[in-house]
């Protein structure tokens, strides 16, 4: 029997980009749906994750990284329910939020990703200091390239919808595909 692995090369660099954290002793942080078949598969290679969804959910793991030891056992425990079902199992935030790696679902809106990269690496410079960065924060860039084209073009339509004389513009894909939702980010 010959075996072929067609596993997309984008979504192995995000396995191996978690590889690394995890190897470095990094908790990785992943942008994406905590129960998107392909998370789901990237956190099998994690001992340490914390999924967030978008955002809002990122700046709450930032709030809770950058208030440290002042945090209270009733934030803690908020904490924790919150991100009951996005999280590895016996996560601590207090021990594993001090080193983290951020990756991603290879399908979500590439500007949001930045954006999350650029608040946890703020995050990890007031914490730390800027000159402890590398050793405490870890990103690689792991959206899928046709993806990301797909998004430009969407971009590209709304922003010259008068010039173009569009009315409405129809996307047709799954209500809960990032493929489809990102548009809506627009």
């Amino acid at each position: 029997m010959e075996v072929i692995d067609t596993t997309c090369p984008w979504v192995s660099k995000v396995w191996n980009a978690v590889d690394a954290h995890q190897k470095k002793g990094l908790t990785s942080i992943i942008h994406g749906k905590y129960a998107h078949e392909e998370t789901l598969a990237t956190t099998s290679f994690c001992e340490d994750y914390i999924c967030v969804k978008n955002m809002e959910e990122a700046q709450m793991v930032v709030d809770y990284m950058v208030k440290g030891d002042d945090n209270t056992q009733e934030d803690k425990e908020g904490f924790l329910k919150y991100f009951e079902k996005a999280m590895s199992k016996g996560f601590d935030p207090d021990t594993m939020l001090i080193k983290v790696g951020l990756a991603n679902q290879t399908t979500m809106y590439k500007k949001e990703t930045k954006a999350i990269g650029q608040l946890f690496q703020k995050a990890i410079m007031k914490i730390h200091g800027p000159s402890l960065v590398d050793q405490h924060y870890m990103e690689f860039d792991t959206i899928c390239d046709a993806t990301q084209e797909r998004q430009d073009a969407v971009l590209e339509l709304v922003e010259n919808a008068g010039e173009y004389g569009l009315d409405f513009i129809l996307v047709v894909g799954g209500w809960d595909s990032s493929n489809t939702v990102c548009t809506f980010l627009i």
